[in-house]
């Protein structure tokens, strides 16, 4: 539509609004009514207040109380331009250049050089970058997108206790095959040495693989029980797993007590739970402090190298 025609057409909107005289003649057609046809004229210059965005353009709903805003992201060209800058010096500097032809020379390089992997570069503007902004125009359009693929995160091995070592560290199911060979020896019908000693050292085999348990949490950061977290774990459990606590660990006794009683309950009741289908055989308190006897010379023997 030409300037002359978008005038004349504000012009006949502007009459309408008004109801000029000179404006009833030209609106009267057989097939619309005057008030129709000035309502059509009047919309010409009405504003359209409407928020709208361009439908091209990345929307994300945020929401707010109970309601939404529609956000829509525009490209930040200043920090693109910044990032691709950054990386080009990395990469491609005269430095970087120096030390790239002496890896491949396979000779020593006194600093090296750092790079980047698994990048993409995408381009804005299409033919015409400079539509977009001064510094995509710079860049020819081009920027890096990073990888934000999610970190791959290694399965931890010990689980740093919150209350309770034995109930949070520690899986019954981890000892099946010891609680089996334990419960075979103890419904044998034989008593003599040889079957004792035999359930001994396959007690103390279990006593040894919750004390690497242990040493491994022990071996964690010095102080991590002394955060909020893990406020609730009992005071003998953390000066027993916490290095933090080594001159309480070794000049003091009562922990151990505390934890000797602790170790022994866990290893009754995880044999009866595990065996409940086989006939487990209620172990008594004598042969509960028997085992006892077994874990605190076995946290005794790991206090003599403290």
């Amino acid at each position: 539509m030409s300037f002359q025609a978008c005038l004349s057409l504000l012009e006949l909107s502007f009459r309408a609004t008004n109801d000029s005289e000179v404006i009833k003649p030209i609106l009267t057609i057989n097939t619309a009514n005057y008030d129709e046809l000035k309502q059509g004229f009047i919309s010409i210059k009405q504003a359209d207040s409407s928020i709208k965005t361009d439908r091209l353009v990345k929307q994300v709903y945020f929401p707010v109380v109970e309601n939404y805003h529609l956000l829509s992201i525009l490209t930040p060209s200043g920090l693109l331009t910044k990032i691709k800058t950054t990386i080009d010096k990395m990469r491609f500097s005269d430095e970087s250049k120096e030390a790239k032809a002496q890896r491949k020379d396979n000779k020593y390089h006194p600093t090296g050089f750092d790079d980047l992997l698994d990048l993409s570069v995408t381009a804005y503007g299409g033919t015409q970058p400079q539509n977009i902004s001064v510094l995509n125009s710079q860049n020819a359009g081009r920027a890096y997108l990073l990888p934000s693929t999610p970190p791959t995160l290694q399965k931890r091995d010990i689980r740093l206790p919150t209350y309770d070592f034995f109930k949070n560290s520690l899986w019954r199911g981890q000892f099946k095959d010891n609680f089996d060979a334990l419960h075979k020896l103890m419904i044998l019908d034989i008593n003599n040495i040889n079957i004792r000693e035999a359930i001994n050292r396959r007690i103390k085999f279990v006593i040894d693989q919750i004390l690497e348990k242990a040493f491994v949490i022990r071996a964690s950061n010095i102080g991590w029980s002394e955060t909020e977290h893990y406020k609730q774990l009992p005071l003998a459990q953390r000066i027993w797993l916490d290095d933090i606590h080594l001159e309480q660990r070794t000049n003091q006794e009562l922990w151990l007590e505390a934890v000797s009683r602790s170790f022994a309950g866990w290893i009754v009741h995880s044999y009866e739970a595990s065996q409940k289908n086989n006939g487990a055989i209620i172990l008594s308190s004598t042969e509960s402090n028997h085992i006892r006897q077994f874990v605190e010379e076995a946290i005794s023997q790991d206090k003599e190298f403290f």
